[in-house]
């Protein structure tokens, strides 16, 4: 049931699994994350019913996927290092909660995770399978912000954050992504590219009524916030906080509408 030709998909270096995806992480007060966590940190962050964590990217980096559970919900937390791309799911295909794994195997350099039901294969980006028993089968994308330790905690002093099981690494804050993020080569090969633009900017993306958009931060750090645009006939907000390089967009009304943060290349 392949939606893309099999010989795209790429191995990424490592077997199945050889990335371990987080199954119930650890979850602990911003006052016991302390020694963890430096202000400047990256990380995923997610609001549930008036519940809060952080997910920090120095750990994404090394799982890439979280299964968790917050207030009612059961979400998949995912980051694509090659991409930059951090995007948070429900995981429920009808009334059962899957559990995802990391594939190994890339489609146009973006992670590719699998399910532990039909071993399908989904695309992180677009959060659809690909192949197997639920290809074509989406996830409910959830709004997620993708911002700094010190904004997300004075924003939210109560939140958690989610930690891997104590003891599978002796640190995190290695960044073996640091030199290919400011690079003009990508790993793998992808089937289109845009040459006008540095493929490592970082941009936000949205698509409304079949038109997509994206963002950059480097000309959002130059204007003032928030920024007014029409885009599928539907007037939006781009809203852009600069010491932190966050960045999300809403309706007029001030809903989140749903976006993607990450490299140029893998937008495009």
């Amino acid at each position: 049931n392949n939606l893309v030709p099999l010989k795209e998909l790429k191995r990424g270096g490592v077997p199945k699994d050889g990335i371990p995806a987080i199954l119930m992480p650890e979850i602990v007060t911003a006052e016991e994350a302390k020694e963890f966590m430096n202000d400047s940190d990256r990380i995923m962050s997610l609001s549930v019913n008036g519940e809060h964590r952080a997910y920090p990217i120095k750990i994404l980096n090394w799982h890439e996927l979280v299964n968790d559970r917050l207030g009612d919900r059961d979400v998949l937390v995912s980051f694509c290092p090659l991409c930059g791309t951090g995007l948070v799911f429900e995981r429920n295909i009808g009334d059962e909660a899957l559990i995802f794994g990391v594939s190994g195997l890339l489609y146009n350099s973006d992670l590719l995770f699998y399910d532990d039901k039909t071993d399908s294969l989904w695309s992180q980006i677009e959060g659809k399978a690909i192949t197997g028993k639920f290809s074509g089968k989406k996830l409910k994308l959830l709004p997620s912000l993708h911002t700094s330790w010190e904004y997300w905690k004075n924003l939210h002093p109560d939140t958690t954050v989610a930690l891997p099981e104590l003891g599978y690494m002796n640190s995190y804050d290695a960044n073996e992504y640091e030199e290919y993020n400011k690079s003009k080569e990508l790993y793998f090969k992808v089937s289109k590219r845009d040459p006008r633009f540095h493929p490592k900017e970082r941009v936000i993306g949205t698509r409304l009524n079949g038109v997509a958009k994206a963002y950059f931060f480097s000309k959002l750090n130059e204007l003032s916030s928030p920024v007014k645009d029409t885009l599928g006939g539907e007037k939006i907000m781009v809203h852009y906080d600069k010491k932190s390089s966050t960045a999300y967009i809403t309706d007029m009304t001030g809903n989140v509408l749903e976006s993607i943060v990450g490299f140029w290349f893998a937008w495009y």
